[in-house]
């Protein structure tokens, strides 16, 4: 692999890195507005970690046997709580995970002071 590859793979996993991180903030919007819930300081981190898991898994058709254990290592969230806590939202959205374009363009129209 030459040193201009390794580059242009490193620019790509950061591209779709942020594609994700905007499809859980979607997800998150979704889970606060049917669950009437609040984010509080208390809550933020898991239900974060919670979306960007199921968004993850919604991005890719093939997702690595490992990614769960890598999320819970970074979240330092335990595995079985995480496991847990992704079928609680998929159940509080109806199964309702996909993002379609139009929604994702208004997302990031609406929240551009953010994405820099």
């Amino acid at each position: 692999e030459g040193e201009g590859e390794g580059e242009v793979e490193r620019e790509k996993c950061a591209r779709q890195v942020e594609v994700e991180g905007v499809l859980a903030c979607v997800l998150l919007e979704r889970v606060c507005a049917v669950a009437r819930c609040r984010v509080t300081a208390r809550n933020v981190h898991r239900l974060f970690l919670t979306c960007l898991v199921v968004a993850t898994k919604v991005a890719h058709d093939h997702v690595r046997c490992t990614m769960l254990r890598e999320f819970c290592q970074c979240g330092g969230v335990p595995r079985q709580e995480l496991k847990r806590l992704e079928v609680a939202l998929l159940f509080v959205l109806s199964f309702n995970v996909v993002v379609h374009g139009d929604e994702f363009c208004q997302f990031c129209a609406e929240h551009a002071q953010y994405c820099a």
